[in-house]
C-alpha cells in the first residue's frame, strides 16, 4: 500500500500493477503514517469478478448501480451478453473508500487491464473531489510567474501542443502542472490548480499548486486571436470538460455549483489559434499584462 498526498488529500492507495504506478506516484508519496487518511483507494485485477449482492437502484444499458446491505454502493458493467462482469466499483457516498475490481482479460481498443486500473483510480479521485465541492478539469495546465493557466478543448485540438510551445519558449520558467487532468480546489474563495499523477498519455505532471489566473479554451484557426467569454459561455465550456461521477446526481449538483463558482472567479477566453509562438504571445499579453 502506498500513502500519497494529492491536492491536499491523503490517500492510502493499493494497486495491482505496482511497477506501472511506482514512477507515477513517486513525487506524491509521503512517509507520515500518523495522519488520518482522507481516502482509501484500491484497484485490483481479477480473473473473475463476483457479482455483488444488493438492490439495483439504477440501470443504464449494460451498467447497474446497486445499493448494498451496509449502505454503500456498487457500479457494475456487464458485457453485451450480460454473461460477464467487466468491472465492479464499490464506494461509499463520500468516496472515502473506493475499490475497483477489473477483469484481467478486459480490453477495449488499445486499452489493457492496467490502463483501466489507471483510469478508474483517477476517476475515483475526481469523484472524491466532486463531493468536496471541487473538481478535476480536462485540460493541460501550466504554472508561469507564480500563477496557473489551464488550456482546455475537446480531444485532438492541441492542448498539449500549445503548452509544449510555452515550455519551448520559456524553458524552466514554465512548469507543466498536469498535461491532462489538473485538480482545482478553492482556498479562501480563490481557485488553485494542483498537479495529480493522472495526466493522460504522458507523465507530465508535478506535485505543485498555484492560484488559477485563467482558463483558455482552444479553437483551431488560421489566425491567432483571443476573446473573453461571457458567463453563459464559461458555464457551457466548463461543464463540458469537468470529470463527472457516473450516475451520482448529488455529486453532479455539486459539480454544477462548482462550475458556476469557477465561472465567476477567474477570466476565461476563447483562443483561436494555430501552432505558433504568436499564439503563446497573445495569451501571455492578455493574462499576464505584458509583464
Amino acid at each position: 500500500m502506498e500513502r500519497v498526498k494529492i491536492a491536499d488529500q491523503i490517500i492510502d492507495l493499493e494497486v495491482s500493477d505496482q511497477d506501472f504506478f511506482k514512477k507515477r506516484l513517486q513525487e506524491y508519496a509521503i512517509v507520515d503514517t500518523n495522519q488520518k487518511s482522507d481516502m482509501n483507494l484500491t484497484t485490483c485485477i481479477l480473473e473473475e469478478i463476483p457479482a455483488p449482492e444488493g438492490t439495483v437502484i439504477k440501470k443504464v444499458r449494460d451498467a447497474e448501480v446497486l445499493c448494498l446491505q451496509d449502505g454503500t454502493f456498487c457500479r457494475v458493467l456487464y458485457d453485451q451478453e450480460r454473461s460477464r462482469i467487466l468491472h465492479a466499483i464499490y464506494f461509499d457516498k463520500q468516496y472515502t473508500s473506493v475499490r475497483a475490481e477489473i477483469r484481467r482479460d478486459r480490453k477495449m481498443e488499445e486499452l489493457q487491464a492496467t490502463d483501466f486500473e489507471y483510469i478508474f483510480s483517477g476517476s475515483a479521485f475526481s469523484d472524491r473531489l466532486a463531493v468536496l465541492g471541487d473538481a478535476v478539469l480536462h485540460g493541460s495546465a501550466i504554472a508561469f510567474q507564480g500563477q496557473g493557466v489551464i488550456f482546455s478543448a475537446i480531444s485532438g485540438v492541441g492542448k498539449s501542443t500549445h503548452t509544449g510551445l510555452w515550455k519551448e519558449r520559456f524553458k524552466e520558467k514554465v512548469e507543466i502542472v498536469n498535461d491532462d487532468k489538473p485538480a482545482i480546489r478553492f482556498r479562501d474563495e480563490v481557485p488553485w490548480i494542483y498537479g495529480t499523477p493522472w495526466s493522460g498519455k504522458t507523465d507530465l505532471n508535478r506535485n505543485i499548486s498555484v492560484p488559477l489566473a485563467a482558463v483558455v479554451f482552444l479553437k483551431r484557426d488560421i489566425k491567432n486571436w483571443i476573446e473573453p467569454m461571457n458567463i453563459s459561455e464559461r458555464m457551457y465550456n466548463i461543464t463540458n470538460q469537468l470529470m463527472v461521477p457516473f450516475y451520482d446526481e448529488e455529486a453532479g449538483r455539486k459539480l454544477a455549483a462548482f462550475a458556476a463558482r469557477l465561472a465567476q472567479s477567474v477570466p476565461m477566453y476563447y483562443l483561436h489559434c494555430n501552432i505558433s509562438q504568436e499564439a503563446v504571445e497573445i495569451v501571455r499579453k492578455e493574462i499576464f499584462c505584458d509583464n
